[in-house]
Order: structure tokens, then C-alpha cells, then sequence
């Protein structure tokens, strides 16, 4: 990790296209997350994120099947949750 910060870069990010090539970049100005101060913390998160994500979808939609099943209310705060991280997750966002 870099000396001076231990933390990546605040998200959201996103993709930005460029003529011939795509890079990560913050929501708001543009700048690649994989270049400058928090350039190896921010390649350590999406390395942790990648790593974790299949196991993290499959135990969001087992704990979303298990309120199903008990019928838990659409105003529950966890299922909303849950509802609303697998739309994210299946539109890409």
C-alpha cells in the first residue's frame, strides 16, 4: 500500500470509453482510479470485489429466497435492501 493513503477512492465509479480504451474512473471528474495517490488501495478493492462477488450474489439471493419463504414484508428494511442490490447487480449498475 502507498505510504501516504491506505484507503481507495470514494464510489461510485464508473467506465469511461475513450477512443481506444476503457478505464475506471470516479463518478464525478473523470479520473482514472488506477493511476495517482490511492492507485494500489483502489487495485486491492476491485482485486477484494471481483474475488467476493459470486459468493456475495448467491448468499444476497439465498437470504432474499429465505424471506420469501417466511413471507417477510416489502417494508422490511433488509429485504428492501436485498431487493434493491440484485436490480443493481442485474442492470449493471
Amino acid at each position: 500500500m502507498n505510504a501516504q493513503t491506505k484507503t481507495h477512492t470514494a464510489t461510485p465509479w464508473r467506465l469511461y470509453n475513450r477512443r481506444t480504451r476503457t478505464t475506471i474512473v470516479e463518478n464525478d471528474n473523470y479520473s482514472n482510479v488506477l493511476e495517482g495517490i490511492n492507485c494500489k488501495a483502489n487495485a486491492a478493492f476491485i482485486v477484494k470485489a471481483v474475488n467476493n462477488h459470486d459468493a456475495l450474489v448467491e448468499t444476497l439471493k439465498s437470504a432474499k429466497h429465505d424471506m420469501d419463504m417466511r413471507a417477510v414484508s416489502i417494508d422490511n428494511p433488509t429485504y428492501k435492501l436485498a431487493l434493491d442490490a440484485l436490480k443493481a447487480i442485474e442492470s449493471g449498475s
